[in-house]
């Protein structure tokens, strides 16, 4: 009888320890997410005009709003009219410049392959697009209404100029689309592991772009 009852007794408290640990478990923190999932509190428009006043009549080439040391910030490429890049970075929060970075004056006319990314004959993306990054955007946001545009980006596909965009939907939900840089319709459109082609070929159905 008395092992019976220690027996129980112990089978108790391993229940109540085992308890207890997985009540840590639930309480224990699992580390802050990025504040960059929230909307800033410096508007994507705003930041950028300072970014620009910093390289008078520059183009800005991307776009995207990053968490650097747990504060919310926008980082700008740009390149100049003498063709030099420039990388500045707005605080979120306050719209102060926190870093402004250009990059040798000789980039300008560095014809590298290696170091400007050129391939296959050299990058479009380099040459004013015929649609305007803010014109892409609309029609972008058109593919997520309500959504908030966390990065915009210049760049070459294929031989052909394209804006990237990342935005975010009103559910959380992560969305990539491709717009052409020169007929403003739009590529790819992206959600998750979705991809639906928005291209006008109908009835193309191979998935492979190589």
């Amino acid at each position: 009888m008395r092992k019976s009852v220690i027996i129980a007794g112990l089978a108790a408290a391993a229940t109540l320890t085992a308890g207890g640990v997985a009540l840590a478990a639930q309480q224990e923190p699992t580390g802050s997410p990025s504040s960059a999932t929230s909307a800033p509190a410096v508007p994507r428009d705003q930041a950028e005009k300072t970014a620009l006043a910093k390289v008078p009549g520059g183009k800005v080439t991307s776009a995207e709003l990053d968490d650097e040391h747990g504060k919310q910030v926008w980082d700008f490429d740009i390149t100049g009219t003498d063709g030099v890049e420039h990388e500045i970075t707005v605080d979120a929060s306050s719209g102060a410049v926190v870093t402004n970075k250009a990059g040798d004056a000789n980039d300008a006319n560095d014809t590298d392959t290696d170091d400007t990314g050129l391939e296959d004959g050299g990058s479009t993306a380099t040459s004013a697009p015929a649609v305007a990054r803010d014109q892409a955007e609309k029609t972008a946001l058109a593919k997520v209404p309500g959504g908030k545009v966390t990065s915009a980006e210049l760049d070459d596909e294929h031989g052909k100029q394209v804006w990237d965009f990342d935005i975010t939907g009103t559910d959380g939900a992560e969305h990539e689309i491709t717009v052409d840089a020169s007929s403003g319709a739009v590529v790819t459109n992206q959600t998750g592991d979705t991809d639906t082609d928005d291209t006008d070929d109908a009835n193309d159905t191979d998935t492979d772009t190589d």
